[in-house]
């Protein structure tokens, strides 16, 4: 396990699987289960030891992020 978190409860995130990404906002977490709520409504129960070894991407990164990184790319580009 990492020292940082890879997600938070109301995080949107994606995990691959074979039949395709699962993506929700992330309702529950425990130390076996992380529980997500599609758009649909759709609890699906996934343990943390499939999440753990597949892709997960956290989409609510990109929100606290982007913000950050935008206003250094301008500054850069002010540079030039």
């Amino acid at each position: 396990m990492t020292p940082r978190k890879l997600f938070e409860l109301g995080d949107y995130v994606s995990i691959s699987r074979p039949q395709g990404p699962v993506i929700g906002k992330v309702v529950a977490t425990g130390s076996r289960i992380t529980k997500l709520e599609s758009v649909l409504g759709t609890i699906f129960i996934i343990p943390n030891t499939f999440i753990s070894g597949t892709t997960l991407v956290n989409l609510s990164e990109k929100e606290r992020f982007l913000p950050r990184i935008e206003a250094l790319g301008e500054k850069l580009v002010e540079a030039l």
